[in-house]
């Protein structure tokens, strides 16, 4: 896709001082930060917060990740981080992210991220209904 998704979760982040390298460019570890805010985010406007998650003792266990970095992003830039779940299972969800500079139709960067369900000590179990309830108007077929 090289627009703007319309149905998939936004988020308007600002580049943060603490996340830049020497360089002023966004550090190649520090995006997964700004996935995981957008995801969180798109919990809590689904009605479910990872709060919620955490209460029920279960977590989100990122098993696979895979990034493609196309333009860098630096201190201060305005982006938007989309969001859309591209899979559910029973025990798993997978995540499409990607990144736009504002005023941008092309992505600066692109993440799939699949997260498996586990208990707090480490164990896979089911997602919470819950959850696969309120985010069943997010998934994206």
């Amino acid at each position: 896709m090289d627009f703007l998704p319309t149905d998939d979760f936004r988020l308007a982040i600002r580049i943060p001082f603490f996340e830049v390298d020497a360089g002023n460019a966004l550090y190649h570890g520090n995006y997964f930060h700004l996935f995981e805010t957008a995801r969180i985010e798109h919990l809590r406007a689904a009605g479910f917060t990872y709060k919620n998650l955490m209460e029920m003792e279960r977590h989100l266990s990122l098993v696979d990740a895979h990034l493609r970095y196309r333009r860098p992003l630096l201190f201060d830039e305005e982006v938007v981080v989309t969001s859309a779940i591209v899979d559910i299972k029973t025990r798993s969800m997978t995540y499409e992210q990607k990144i736009f500079k504002k005023g941008q139709k092309k992505p600066a960067t692109e993440a799939t991220l699949t997260f498996v369900c586990t208990s707090f000590d480490g164990r896979a179990v089911h997602i919470p209904e819950e959850l696969l309830d309120a985010l069943a108007a997010y998934h994206r077929p």
